[in-house]
């Protein structure tokens, strides 16, 4: 009885993974937007087909690897944020569904252009140049890359330089290299500068052209109408969008506001502009 087992199990084997009995037999990309059908299936194929053990033993509808072809299709295309495969046995049909990840901001990699002074300008060893809490100027910033950002502060595609109130921008001067999959900000940032973005877009009804993230914690968030607010992420942000809204409630009228070019919120209980 147990030579016939064995010989049964050796059958099965050889019908399993020394034939195309078992084999897959068909593709299918559900939710795909962004992402060609033909390369998803192309790279999940690669994956399920790939040996098992060592160089033996192939995937196929019976030994499945659908964990390891997740795996190589969201490093692969980190657009991807959720993807799910399911087999049919009987006919050896994959499906692939895919969630794509939303862009909610285009994140740039940037850095500050330093001012060169002269060394006449600088005053018993310190720099010249404001101090974190003055009111002054700042740096020029150069953009070197952009990309599309998720809800989640995921890097997922290359994007466009731009500026404007329909998708918030961000420009991050301590970014350094970024690669595709990279989580850019912390979700507690991300959270603190939609919040503030949207109060610009939709509470005080004044267009944002860009977020800029600079050193030591500072915030500037560039307007049309050519002032610029300064904040500090030392204190939580809603706090200083709150005074810059009463500020421009009661003291500062349209009118008013194209005279200035600052706004300084980064001291709590005060209030600078010029």
């Amino acid at each position: 009885m147990s030579i016939w087992a064995g010989l049964l199990v050796l059958l099965l084997g050889v019908l399993i993974f020394g034939t195309n009995a078992a084999a897959l037999r068909s593709y299918a990309v559900e939710g795909n937007k962004a992402l060609v059908a033909e390369e998803v299936i192309h790279t999940a194929q690669d994956a399920l087909t790939q040996p098992l053990l060592g160089p033996l033993f192939s995937g196929n509808r019976i030994f499945f690897p659908e964990a390891r072809a997740e795996e190589v299709l969201k490093s692969t295309f980190p657009r991807i944020a959720n993807v799910a495969l399911t087999r049919n046995i009987r006919n050896g049909h994959v499906r692939i569904s895919i969630t794509e990840r939303e862009a909610t901001a285009i994140y740039c990699a940037g850095r500050e252009i330093e001012p060169v002074t002269d060394e006449e300008e600088t005053v018993s060893g310190e720099e010249a140049g404001p101090k974190p809490q003055e009111l002054g100027t700042f740096p020029e910033v150069t953009v070197e890359a952009c990309y599309l950002m998720d809800a989640g502060a995921i890097a997922f595609a290359g994007a466009p330089e731009t500026e404007g109130s329909l998708i918030m921008t961000i420009i991050d001067t301590e970014a350094g290299e970024v690669f595709y999959g990279d989580q850019v900000l912390t979700h507690e940032v991300l959270s603190e500068m939609r919040m503030t973005w949207d109060t610009f877009t939709q509470g005080i009804a004044i267009r944002p052209r860009r977020v800029l993230k600079r050193k030591e914690g500072v915030i500037t968030i560039e307007t049309f109408e050519g002032w610029e607010a300064v904040m500090s992420l030392t204190y939580p942000l809603e706090g200083q969008v709150i005074a810059l809204r009463e500020l421009l409630a009661k003291e500062l009228a349209a009118s008013e506001r194209r005279t200035i070019t600052v706004i300084d919120l980064r001291v709590p209980g005060r209030i600078y502009y010029r």
